[in-house]
């Protein structure tokens, strides 16, 4: 790590930051910021000809606010997620008729894990049969199947593994580049802040 900065929430001038990671040679820039203020700094990296070889951005890039308010700039942003239609399971394809040309990237990710969760739910209340609450959750630590989230199975801590996966903004669309594989496509270079 060459340049590392905590910058304020509500930060609008980036300019000093920006020119001390130029000056540190920094190449990967790993942001977590709430929107507005990585729109603005992204937008001054343009305007300061700072050109990182990878981007990334926590919160900020991962909804279509992010080349709603950059455009181009925003092409070559990295983001993670939990979940990407490819990699979805039963009910998939209904959730993404729902909701798949509306929302996109983390949004629609949490749709998702909810729609999921909600048949998780449905699918322990058939096998308890019965509403009562000690019953429900002792049929959802049985759990073992497929969902549109994936695979769900609780472990003893009670919690699920989902895969990560890493996505970029290519030509204004949220793409999974990771896991590599089917409906996965090539990283590209970080060409809106070239």
């Amino acid at each position: 790590m060459v340049y590392w900065a905590k910058i304020p929430v509500g930060t609008t001038n980036f300019g000093s930051q920006i020119e001390e990671a130029k000056k540190a040679g920094a190449e990967i820039v790993l942001g977590q910021m709430i929107p507005p203020d990585a729109i603005a700094l992204w937008k001054q990296m343009k305007g300061l000809a700072y050109a990182p070889k990878v981007a990334t951005c926590e919160k900020c890039g991962s909804g279509d606010w992010w080349p709603g308010a950059l455009g181009p700039v925003a092409d070559g942003t990295l983001t993670s997620d939990v979940w990407a239609p490819e990699l979805g399971g039963p009910g998939t394809d209904v959730l993404m008729s729902g909701l798949g040309s509306k929302y996109h990237g983390k949004v629609l990710s949490a749709a998702a894990l909810a729609y999921s969760a909600a048949y998780v739910l449905m699918d322990a209340i058939v096998a308890a049969q019965s509403l009562d609450g000690t019953a429900i959750n002792n049929a959802i630590a049985k759990t073992d199947k497929d969902y549109a989230a994936g695979h769900i199975k609780f472990a003893e801590d009670h919690g699920t593994r989902l895969i990560p996966t890493m996505a970029q903004w290519q030509n204004g669309v949220l793409v999974r580049i990771l896991p590599t594989g089917k409906g996965a496509v090539p990283i590209i270079a970080d060409k809106g802040l070239e």
